[in-house]
């Protein structure tokens, strides 16, 4: 079995990972540099009432076949 980060509403993207341990990897670094741009914009989201939106309820990994 072969892995992948995907997003909800984007799908799978990114690299394939061998192990599920390199994409569990792959995932915090994605959620980390998702949030950090999150919360960047996270002034233009209060003027909209709108709450920041967390990366961790986004990003999963998905398996995908060889």
């Amino acid at each position: 079995m072969k892995y992948q980060i995907a997003d909800l509403v984007n799908g799978p993207f990114g690299d394939i990972y061998e192990s599920l341990a390199d994409a569990e990897k792959a995932l915090q670094e994605a959620i980390q540099e998702g949030q950090e741009i999150n919360d960047a914009h996270a002034a233009e989201y209060a003027e909209a009432g709108v709450e920041v939106a967390q990366a961790a309820d986004f990003f999963e990994i998905v398996e995908i076949e060889d």
